[in-house]
């Protein structure tokens, strides 16, 4: 195998074991599929037999990216700034990120696809790196050469998530962005809310409250306590991106975690910008709250279950608005870490953007979106969501 010199970021402390049973692939350029008998999986299409044995990791079990790319003719590079791994074949990339589950696949046009895109996935777990190895879990398989790959390894459940929060930002004395025409988002983001608001509660047997249904001012810290009071399973909140550059645009859907690049940061201080506000109508000390943010770090535990729920429908509203996929992103945005649930904030689209504005400020642009974020949290809970 190739060994690569010590990651510029953590290494898992634990141990690798191996598993007592091998994994069995058979290739012959056609998507694969597994089966399980007894303890031995086996990923199989007709001809070209690889075994192999996976690597256990923190309880989870890997193959490694060398083995990958060696029985699937595709080749990789570790790319350390910005950190990412990035698979390469004749048509297709697909870009992972080091100790985060989210991973990307592009799709270049061809003879056969008319069109090319991209599409994002959640995995798992996180890629690792051991020993100078990069190991990749088992579920990169289904997810890059098809879903069919998992099925038989998934265990079939109802999701149990009976209550959503819809969050409209800002309202009231905060207006939120205000686009060059003079739309303001407050509007925008309570139009779009009520509309997923009646699809949910029309289409899915669900309990559907919004933190405000009016223009008014809801401090952020009400918006997640209140969501907890609810026993909400999910919290949705809704907004329109901002930026200095009217040339800026796209849609992008965030959930709770340090912000990895310029752009998520940015985005991060302009939403939480509002608290200045709120330090004046309830008198939380500024010391107390930069304080909190380092102590409470309890939003780590729903962490993969709304990246997932980001990725879902991030990749409904970038299909059906025809808009730029800037992707699924991480932020410490202060109204989503307060939630005790999965929680994501979108960013419909650039209200600074002059051909954006003008799109949302039409009623037929802003009843897709809300179709659209309807299905991104339908297809999130029908394909597993939260268990308690």
């Amino acid at each position: 195998m190739v060994r690569f010199p010590p990651p510029p970021f953590s290494q898992s402390k634990k141990s690798a074991m191996k598993n007592n049973y091998k994994i069995r692939l058979f290739k012959n350029g056609r998507c694969p599929y597994f089966l399980i008998f007894f303890s031995l999986i086996i990923l199989c299409t007709d001809i070209n037999a690889y075994i192999l044995e996976p690597t256990k990791i923190d309880g989870k079990e890997y193959i490694s990216l060398d083995d990958i790319c060696e029985i699937f003719d595709i080749s990789f590079d570790f790319q350390s700034y910005p950190r990412k791994i990035v698979l390469k074949s004749e048509n297709e990339t697909i870009t992972l990120l080091p100790f985060s589950p989210q991973m990307m696949i592009s799709r270049s046009a061809t003879s056969r696809e008319v069109v090319g895109g991209s599409r994002v996935y959640i995995l798992e777990s996180p890629p690792k790196f051991k020993d100078g190895i990069i190991f990749i879990p088992i579920s990169f398989i289904g997810k890059a050469f098809g879903e069919k790959a998992l099925e038989s390894l998934k265990e079939k459940k109802e999701a149990k998530i009976k209550t959503i929060v819809i969050d409209a930002g800002h309202g009231g004395k905060d207006p939120g962005a205000i686009g060059p025409n003079g739309l303001m988002e407050k509007e925008i983001n309570l139009d779009v809310a009520h509309k997923v608001y009646r699809l949910l509660n029309s289409r899915l047997p669900l309990k559907v409250l919004m933190t405000r249904k009016d223009d008014i001012f809801v401090p952020l810290f009400e918006r997640t306590k209140f969501a907890n009071s609810k026993g909400a399973d999910l919290f949705v909140s809704i907004h329109c991106n901002a930026a200095f550059s009217p040339k800026t645009k796209g849609c992008e859907t965030y959930f709770v975690s340090p912000a990895l690049d310029p752009d998520a940061r940015a985005v991060e201080v302009l939403e939480n910008s509002v608290i200045k506000l709120e330090f004046e109508e309830s008198k939380i000390l500024k010391n107390n709250y930069l304080a909190s943010i380092l102590e409470d770090m309890a939003y780590y535990e729903f962490v993969r279950e709304s990246s997932f729920a980001a990725a879902c429908v991030q990749n409904n509203l970038s299909e059906r608005l025809n808009l730029e996929n800037r992707g699924i992103k991480q932020a410490l945005f202060y109204v989503l870490r307060g939630a005790a649930s999965p929680s994501i904030l979108i960013e419909i689209a650039f209200i600074s953007n002059p051909e954006e504005e003008a799109k949302l400020a039409t009623e037929s642009f802003r009843k897709e979106v809300s179709e659209a974020i309807f299905n991104g949290i339908k297809e999130y809970l029908t394909t597993g969501g939260t268990f308690k």
